[in-house]
């Protein structure tokens, strides 16, 4: 699923797997509280646009991999599944509103895939309301190079053994 440019914003009317997504130029997507499934890597460049919401929750996107820059966010949920031995990342200018939960299934390992969030210099990641994120047999790293901010409570939670 390709979403480029800014011209319209489409809404998911229900739950939907594809076998990757690409948001790019300004793009933007309406998860309207359903989930997708990117059965490979989410890419979300979208150059400031925002993940609007139309209903009570955003919705749920999950995906093998994630890579995410210059994007904002509004009540969103991420997971990383599956068993790429790829890590995702979360860098560059990115700001989540509202509820935030960010989820590391990966079952790939020894070692597991990791979420790297802040992971270079340039970034400044951003959560202006309370975020969760949950551990699952695969870490998630703040801060390794660049700065992450948070604005409200934050949630740290280990869903599984670490798998060594």
């Amino acid at each position: 699923m390709f979403i480029v440019g800014a011209t319209s914003i489409p809404q998911l009317t229900g739950d939907v797997s594809v076998y990757s997504l690409s948001i790019t130029g300004g793009g933007s997507l309406d998860l309207n509280s359903f989930t997708l499934t990117a059965v490979d890597m989410a890419t979300i460049t979208t150059a400031g646009a925002i993940m609007p919401r139309s209903s009570a929750v955003n919705g749920k996107i999950m995906a093998d991999r994630f890579t995410i820059s210059n994007a904002n966010f509004t009540d969103i949920e991420l997971e990383k599944s599956g068993a790429t031995t790829s890590n995702s990342t979360i860098n560059n200018a990115v700001t989540f509103s509202g509820n935030t939960i960010i989820t590391n299934n990966n079952t790939a390992g020894p070692p597991a895939a990791v979420i790297n969030i802040g992971g270079t210099l340039a970034s400044v990641v951003v959560f202006d309301g309370p975020a969760t994120f949950n551990r699952n047999n695969a870490n998630i790293n703040l801060a390794a190079n660049g700065m992450v901010t948070f604005n409200d409570k934050a949630t740290f939670n280990v869903l599984g053994q670490r798998r060594v």
